[in-house]
């Protein structure tokens, strides 16, 4: 599915990239401190303090990991001059990145963007951080998103650090559905949600309208899809009653034709794709450049739509888009590569402004990117805003491996195109998933 590929490309190149925990951050916290003091008995990695000097290697694309990591990279050798830190580029095909990390020559540190995360997790082929952060004097856990970290564990243990992260979002057309008479407050928006409001307005009002007339219908399927596909546990429901419900649904929704008419269009917040509604269109769809500074005028001077409202998958949990990172078995620089992926998240003074599309997964530092941006006079938002990463049900992971995902997508569109029904879509998805499973 070349969209997949296009919003991969285009969310990185503007570095606005765009799973499973249930319990809310005091829940979370509590949990989270046991582990640690359970760790804390354990044999501890030795101190990071001192100072470093030598080579790190990160296992990513040359050009994009500047754009990823290149900040990072200058605000790290003003401390440590004495590190390089380079890129092992072994091209973006899956083969060729599985074939370094399994041989071990994929360097210190693996870009997860694009990586079956939970594949080499399993394999132990990863870091478990959770003693690093034992041993490390500056990690208070009360500085950061614990539910966040806690959604990236494997088996009780945490083999990647997600040092950003950000949700998709709808905004609401709250003039239209005022007129059709649907005062309904949302605390998340799942496709069923959008769904009813859709068929309210229609039912009520008449007329031509639409969902959004700058997505299109894989907008919902890059959500939903992480609901039926659980890579840690190593399940697959798609062929359910809930899937071909999911499929029956959005085959009864319109979509825009127009400017947006790829159908797999998928646009990104560019000044193409700006912050207005027009009185046609019953939400808009929101990426990772949530507090982008045209966003954030919109969100506090235009009452026409609803402040952001996290969009869901159905069974009620929140995927994220993460910029994320993890230390190899096979590094001889272990200390060095945690403090590099660590120390900015640590420094509650860093500069605003590095990360400013997505929350740190440090909350002070997140509180300081969103007082920048919306100022600090609007406290409404952005309390809400912490609230919702404080508690939000986060899914840490999408579809890891984008092989599969393109895979599922060609089955999806022989049943958009009319060519298969509901029901041996959801069968052949289910077949393709199992066998990525055993792979």
């Amino acid at each position: 599915m070349r969209c997949i590929y296009r919003r991969f490309l285009a969310a990185l190149i503007c570095f606005s990239l765009l799973f499973i925990f249930c319990s809310c951050q005091d829940e979370q916290d509590a949990i989270y401190s046991n582990a640690l003091a359970e760790l804390s008995s354990q044999e501890e990695p030795e101190s990071a303090e001192g100072s470093f000097a030598g080579e790190l290697v990160i296992m990513a694309d040359e050009r994009m990991g500047e754009l990823s990591w290149g900040s990072r990279i200058d605000e790290f050798n003003k401390i440590y001059p004495d590190v390089s830190v380079v890129f092992n580029d072994v091209g973006d095909e899956f083969e060729s990145m599985s074939t370094a990390i399994l041989s071990g020559e994929a360097g210190d540190i693996v870009d997860l963007m694009n990586i079956p995360f939970f594949k080499y997790a399993q394999s132990g082929l990863f870091v478990d951080l959770y003693p690093y952060f034992a041993a490390d004097e500056d990690f208070n856990l009360d500085d950061f998103y614990s539910n966040v970290f806690a959604a990236n564990e494997y088996d009780g243990k945490l083999y990647a650090f997600p040092r950003q992260f950000s949700y998709t979002c709808f905004r609401l057309n709250e003039e239209l559905l005022s007129g059709a008479s649907s005062p309904d407050k949302f605390e998340e928006l799942s496709y069923k949600d959008i769904a009813k409001l859709y068929d309210n307005v229609k039912s009520k009002l008449g007329g031509e309208y639409f969902i959004s007339n700058s997505h299109g219908i894989n907008m919902f399927d890059s959500l939903e899809f992480s609901a039926y596909l659980d890579e840690q546990n190593k399940n697959a429901s798609f062929d359910s009653p809930a899937f071909i419900e999911y499929l029956e649904t959005l085959s009864s929704i319109e979509f825009p034709q127009g400017e947006f008419d790829d159908y797999w269009g998928y646009p990104l917040m560019f000044d193409s794709a700006d912050s207005k509604l027009d009185e046609t269109q019953i939400c808009r769809y929101l990426t990772s450049r949530y507090f982008d500074a045209s966003n954030a005028e919109s969100l506090t001077e235009d009452s026409t739509y609803s402040l952001p409202i996290i969009a869901a998958t159905s069974d009620g949990k929140y995927p994220i888009t993460q910029l994320s990172a993890a230390i190899t078995q096979e590094s001889e620089n272990k200390d060095l590569a945690y403090e590099f992926l660590t120390f900015l998240e640590k420094e509650a003074s860093r500069k605003i402004g590095i990360y400013d599309s997505y929350y740190s997964i440090n909350r002070n530092q997140t509180r300081k990117s969103l007082e920048a941006t919306f100022g600090a006079d609007n406290q409404a938002i952005i309390d809400s805003i912490e609230e919702m990463n404080s508690k939000a049900n986060v899914l840490g992971y999408e579809v890891g491996n984008m092989e599969l995902y393109v895979a599922l997508d060609e089955i999806l569109l022989q049943y958009r195109n009319g060519i298969t029904s509901a029901e041996q879509c959801a069968r052949e998805m289910q077949n393709r998933a199992e066998i990525y499973m055993k792979e």
